[in-house]
Order: structure tokens, then sequence, then C-alpha cells
């Protein structure tokens, strides 16, 4: 696992109103937790690079090599 200070990669969640954000780190027993949430509104941002851009950037944090990010679609027939 790569990345600065134990960071494994950048996880997101995008809805139709919010895209949240966090880090994903290593805790001292080796399992993966999350650091440094935010929520961003979607109508601040024309896409999700720049929505990432602005997370990362009111973090301080590099760019992560590795992200996982789930992206809200419709649900046809409920």
């Amino acid at each position: 696992m790569s990345g600065s200070k134990g960071v494994i990669g950048l996880v997101g969640d995008i809805g139709g109103t919010n895209a949240r954000f966090a880090l994903a780190t290593l805790s001292v027993q080796g399992r993966p937790r999350l650091t440094a949430p935010r929520t961003l509104p979607c109508a601040d941002y024309p896409g999700l690079v720049e929505a990432v851009r602005a997370y990362l950037d009111e973090i301080a944090a590099p760019v992560p090599g590795q992200a996982a990010v789930a992206i809200a679609g419709p649900v046809p027939d409920d």
C-alpha cells in the first residue's frame, strides 16, 4: 500500500445534492479508517474533478494514487 502518511487513497460518495469525500488511511492495527471527511454541495462544482480538487485543497493533501468513488444513478420502477 502506497501513499504519504499512511494514506491508502481517496474515497467518495457522489449523490444528487452532495459529494462526500474522505481519505482512507491505515490505523495502527493495520485496518483502514476514514480521515478528513468533508461534504461539498454538488451544485458548487461543474464536475467530479473540480470537487475532488476543492476537497484536496481544503484539507491540504496531495493527490492520492488511488480512489474509490460511488456515484448515484437513477433507479427505475422504484
